[in-house]
């Protein structure tokens, strides 16, 4: 198969895998992923994932690639808070939670990691556009939920403090009817007390 031709039928995809490929060219030669890799046409992202070298590496786009290659998942936790802005630190994992086990990936294009959740936690996320696909991350209040469920060190309203959460946009931005309909929906008292702990030790005072 020549390059151009493989090129033409996936240009429009952000990354693709090897079934992808296969569904479209059925008899197609794996070895060519290689070559094409070693020429610099293509990059691997992981085992069986691949995109175009041109392609243009942003935060959404990574987002794109962690929804993409393992799942079901989505952006959540840190990488999320990021997103909102309620974090300062810049995040350099991409840390998603998933139904499926724990897992991680050190890629050339990022680091990114997998928490599981249970089954029934697995909700509370929307679709933002990124302007070629839309990406599954998790609405601001469950990404505090995930986050808080996930560190289990975090329990009194002190412990929170060294997260340095701005609270100027947790205020503007909570929906605090949704955080409470999802907290009623887990049915965790202690889930709850932390989250409850969580936000009285970040409400915002005007100054």
């Amino acid at each position: 198969m020549l390059y151009l031709d493989f090129r033409t039928a996936f240009k429009e995809y952000p990354l693709f895998s090897v079934d992808e490929v296969r569904k479209v060219f059925p008899r197609f030669d794996t070895r060519r992923l290689f070559e094409w890799c070693q020429k610099g046409y293509l990059k691997k992202i992981r085992n069986k994932w691949y995109c175009f070298s041109d392609v243009e590496i942003n935060e959404k786009y990574l987002f794109h690639v962690a929804n993409k290659i393992y799942g079901p998942s989505y952006i959540s936790c840190e990488t999320a808070l990021s997103f909102y802005n309620l974090i300062p630190e810049a995040v350099f994992t991409i840390t998603s939670v998933t139904s499926q086990k724990t897992m991680e990936f050190h890629t050339a294009m990022a680091y990114f990691t997998y928490r599981h959740i249970k089954p029934s936690l697995f909700f509370g996320y929307m679709l933002v556009n990124n302007g070629v696909s839309q990406i599954k991350i998790a609405d601001i209040e469950k990404a505090i939920i995930d986050y808080i469920y996930l560190n289990p060190r975090y329990n009194e309203a002190e412990d929170f403090s060294g997260l340095r959460i701005n609270t100027k946009e947790l205020a503007e931005q909570i929906n605090s009817e949704r955080i409470r309909a999802y907290l009623k929906e887990i049915r965790s008292s202690s889930l709850s007390q932390r989250v409850d702990s969580f936000l009285n030790q970040n409400k915002h005072v005007e100054s």
